[in-house]
């Protein structure tokens, strides 16, 4: 499976993995499956790890479209959300500034783009230091 979407009530973070080559139709689809789940509330903080990427095979006037449709389901008016982009290697890094500019201008989305795992989980103010062990939880 080339995306994984976990929404992890404990910590009140959606856990999103791409695996593989990134593709605008992979984003799409998770972005809708994750506006649809029973657990899904605006604004939630994400965790996006970029990992396991070993290519992009995406576009920038496709992401501002997937980014401009997804705006008014995932912020609220008013509210922020919080992306922490986990991309050690250099395809994750390059995945992840494609889509962090996608969101540049909006107010409601914070970006941040680290290489190391502890920092990410601990930007959103997690306790755990490994993503495994923030895993376990999910059924």
């Amino acid at each position: 499976m080339p995306v994984r979407v976990d929404i992890l009530a404990s910590g009140g973070v959606v856990y999103v993995r791409f695996d593989g080559v990134v593709r605008m139709d992979e984003i799409g689809r998770s972005m809708r499956a994750y506006g649809s789940h029973p657990d899904f509330r605006p604004g939630q903080k994400q965790l996006v790890d970029l990992s396991r990427v070993t290519g992009i095979a995406l576009d920038h006037t496709g992401i501002m479209s997937l980014m401009a449709e997804g705006m008014g389901t995932l912020v609220q008016p008013g509210q922020e959300m919080l992306l922490v982009f986990w991309a050690p290697t250099r395809e994750g890094q390059a995945a992840a500034r494609m889509v962090t500019r996608s969101w540049d201008g909006n107010a409601g989305v914070i970006t941040r783009v680290v290489t190391d795992e502890a920092e990410a989980l601990a930007i959103l103010g997690l306790q755990t230091t490994s993503i495994a062990a923030l895993l376990a939880e999910v059924p």
